[in-house]
């Protein structure tokens, strides 16, 4: 029975992965409504030691368009915030935690994408599993889609301490000291190296995310029209081109 229980939340399909998320997660959104600014969480990055420090749960990982539309209003005028990590420690912390989960929490969908312990075969079953439509494994622009890029900025990973640092005092607000929440720990036997081909097909899906990462990591804090300007023409506009 419970096997076919695994089996089931392991093969569910994406828009109802992300269903449930939104459902178990969405009513944490109030939360950031009436607060100085709000994060737009990408998995794996650091966005629930922010919140923490903050003082509250992480929203959610959800696209900005997919918020309740009277949400966004209240939202909109807001500054925004999201951690950018490098694609491929991203995918690495992505893989760790798939695995962790597949060894003592089965009954989830990330735990089914874990199917085996060799980092580049996770990669390379990537293309088949429709990532953008995954609220695990979509590229970090995917969850900009809506969200106001002139008032959204970002953090480098690898800058996090910093970068929270420089956007409080920008807003005029007392520091936050981040926790390490979420540290993947550390899973034995595990081939975290990536071949050439592993390699090439992380970049061809995270090509955007790469891109942006590489040019924000050398600062703190960016504000992400700069980098990615005009969404609506493709590709997210200069960004791409």
């Amino acid at each position: 029975m419970y096997g076919a229980i695994n089996w089931a939340f392991q093969h569910a399909p994406n828009s109802l992965v992300y269903w449930q998320h939104r459902l178990r997660r969405g009513h944490r959104i109030q939360n950031w409504v009436n607060t100085a600014y709000y994060i737009i969480h990408i998995p794996k990055t650091g966005g629930q030691s922010i919140a923490e420090a903050y003082g509250f749960l992480s929203p959610g990982h959800f696209v900005y368009s997919d918020l309740p539309s009277e949400v966004r209003e209240r939202l909109r005028a807001k500054p925004h915030l999201a951690v950018i990590r490098c694609p491929l420690a991203r995918i690495r912390s992505t893989f760790r935690y798939a695995v962790m989960l597949r060894e003592r929490f089965p009954t989830t969908s990330l735990a089914g994408l874990a199917q085996d312990r060799a980092l580049s075969t996770f990669v390379k079953s990537l293309p088949s599993l429709k990532i953008e439509s995954h609220y695990f494994l979509r590229p970090a622009v995917g969850f900009f889609r809506g969200a106001p890029l002139d008032r959204l900025h970002l953090i480098p990973f690898e800058h996090l301490q910093a970068g929270i640092d420089e956007f409080h005092d920008k807003l005029g607000i007392e520091r936050i000291r981040l926790p390490h929440k979420n540290r993947t720990e550390d899973v034995i036997e595990l081939d975290v190296s990536l071949d050439e081909e592993a390699e090439a097909v992380l970049r061809q899906l995270y090509g955007a995310d790469f891109d942006l990462y590489e040019a924000i990591n050398d600062r703190p804090l960016s504000v992400a029209v700069d980098h990615l300007g005009d969404p609506a023409a493709g590709a997210w506009g200069r960004l791409r081109a």
